[in-house]
C-alpha cells in the first residue's frame, strides 16, 4: 500500500522538521549584489547632484542656499562616527540618545583610527546581510523565492533606504530584527534572544521586539505539539530586548548619573518632541503640506500608504508581525512631528514583505513599482543631502 502524501505546510506557519529553505548561495548572490549595487549607484547619483546644485547656486547668488546640506556622514551619521571616535564622554549630552552597538562595532573595525570610513563600510556590508536575512525569512515562512527577491529589491530601493548607504543604524538594527523573527518563528529561542538584545542595543525601538516575542512564545506554548518544558529559552526571547536596552541604561546611570537620559532627550521639541495626540501631529503635517513645507508634508501620503499596508498585514501575516508593526507605527505618531516617519515605518520590514506579496503575479505593475521607488529613492536622498528633509 502506498503511503499517503504529507500535507503541505500552510504559508506563514513554522514546522519543526529540518527544511532546506536557503536557496543555493550561488543562485541567491547575484540578485543580492545587483540590487545592492543599484541602490548605491542611485544614492551616489543623488549625492553628486546635490553637490552640483549647491555649487551652481552658490556661484550664481554668492551665498549657499542650502546651508544644511550634507553627505554620507551627515545627520545622525555624524553622531555615530563621533561616538566611535570619542565615546560618550567626549561629546555633548545629545549624543547619548544614540545607542552604543553600532559605534562599538565601528570602533572595533576601524581600530579607533578611521571611524568615518569604518562606519560606511560596516553599514553597507551589514545592509547586504540584512537583505539576505530578509530573503531567508520570506522563504522560511513559505512565501516563496520570488516574493523574497521582490522583498529584497523593495528593501534596498524604498525611498528611505538611502540610510543603508549612509552611516545610520537601520542596517544593523534591521538585520537583528529579522534574526529575531527567524528565531521566534522557527523556535530557535536563543537566536531570537541574542538578536533581540542586539536590536535593543542599536536603538530604543528595539524594545518593541518584546511584543512579537511574547506573542510567539504564548502561541507556540499552546500548540498540541509544543515543547512545554522549554520555558527558559522562551522567556529569554521575550525579555532579551529589555535586557539589551537595560545594559545601556545601567551604563548611563553609573557613568553619568541619569539612566533615562536618551528618552528625555528624544522628547526635545527639536527632535521627536513630547508625547502628543497623534491626530494633532498628523493635522500639523497636513497643514505644513498646504503651506509648502516639503519635508513635513511629504509624510502625510506615506502615512496613508502605511496604514493600508497594516490592514493588509493584519489579514495575511501572522499576528506577531502585525503587532510589532502597529507598535512601531504608534511610536512614530505620538511625538510633536512626523520627522523620519518614512524611515521608522520602512525599518519595520514586514511592510516591505506585504508590498512584495501584493506585487506578485503582476509583471508590468512590478516593473513600474520598481522604477517609481528607485526614482523616489533618488529624490528623498537628494532632499536629505540638500538639508531640505530630515532622514
Amino acid at each position: 500500500m502506498t503511503a499517503p502524501a504529507a500535507a503541505p505546510t500552510a504559508p506563514g506557519r513554522p514546522t519543526r522538521r529540518r527544511e532546506q529553505t536557503w536557496r543555493p548561495f550561488v543562485g541567491m548572490l547575484p540578485t543580492l549584489l545587483v540590487s545592492w549595487l543599484v541602490a548605491r549607484v542611485v544614492v551616489g547619483a543623488a549625492l553628486a547632484l546635490s553637490v552640483y546644485l549647491r555649487h551652481q547656486a552658490t556661484d550664481v547668488g554668492g551665498t549657499n542656499p542650502f546651508p544644511h546640506s550634507t553627505g554620507l556622514l551627515g545627520w545622525d551619521s555624524a553622531f555615530y562616527r563621533d561616538l566611535a571616535d570619542k565615546g560618550y564622554g567626549g561629546l555633548p549630552v545629545e549624543a547619548r540618545r544614540f545607542f552604543p552597538l553600532l559605534p562599538l562595532v565601528v570602533r572595533i573595525v576601524g581600530l579607533g583610527t578611521f571611524p568615518g570610513p569604518a562606519l560606511l563600510i560596516v553599514v553597507n556590508l551589514t545592509a547586504l546581510a540584512f537583505a539576505a536575512a530578509l530573503w531567508r525569512l520570506v522563504v522560511a515562512e513559505g512565501w516563496g523565492d520570488e516574493t523574497g527577491e521582490r522583498a529584497v529589491w523593495l528593501l534596498v530601493l524604498a525611498p528611505p533606504a538611502f540610510v543603508l548607504v549612509m552611516g545610520y543604524t537601520e542596517a544593523l538594527a534591521g538585520l537583528a530584527a529579522v534574526l529575531v523573527f527567524l528565531g521566534l518563528r522557527r523556535e530557535h529561542w536563543w537566536l531570537a534572544a541574542g538578536a533581540g538584545a542586539a536590536a535593543a542595543l542599536c536603538r530604543p525601538t528595539g524594545l518593541l521586539l518584546c511584543v512579537p516575542g511574547l506573542i510567539e512564545a504564548v502561541r507556540q506554548h499552546r500548540r498540541p505539539d509544543g515543547e512545554r518544558g522549554a520555558l527558559l529559552p522562551r522567556a529569554a526571547a521575550v525579555v532579551a530586548p529589555l535586557v539589551g536596552a537595560g545594559l545601556y541604561f545601567v551604563y548611563l546611570g553609573v557613568r553619568f548619573g541619569d539612566p533615562f537620559q536618551p528618552l528625555r532627550i528624544q522628547q526635545d521639541a527639536r527632535l521627536h518632541g513630547p508625547t502628543t495626540n497623534p491626530v494633532t501631529t498628523v493635522l500639523d503635517a497636513a497643514r505644513g503640506l498646504a503651506h509648502g513645507e516639503i519635508g513635513t508634508g511629504l509624510h502625510v501620503p506615506w502615512l496613508l500608504v502605511v496604514l493600508g499596508l497594516l490592514v493588509v498585514m493584519a489579514r495575511t501575516l501572522p499576528a506577531s508581525y502585525t503587532a510589532w508593526c502597529a507598535c512601531t507605527l504608534a511610536g512614530s505618531l505620538v511625538g510633536t512631528n512626523l520627522d523620519s516617519f518614512e524611515r521608522y515605518a520602512w525599518s519595520a520590514f514586514p511592510f516591505v514583505i506585504v508590498g512584495a506579496r501584493l506585487l506578485g503575479g503582476r509583471p508590468r505593475l512590478w516593473q513600474a513599482a520598481l522604477a517609481v521607488t528607485a526614482a523616489l529613492l533618488a529624490s528623498y536622498a537628494l532632499l536629505a543631502f540638500l538639508g531640505l528633509s530630515v532622514p
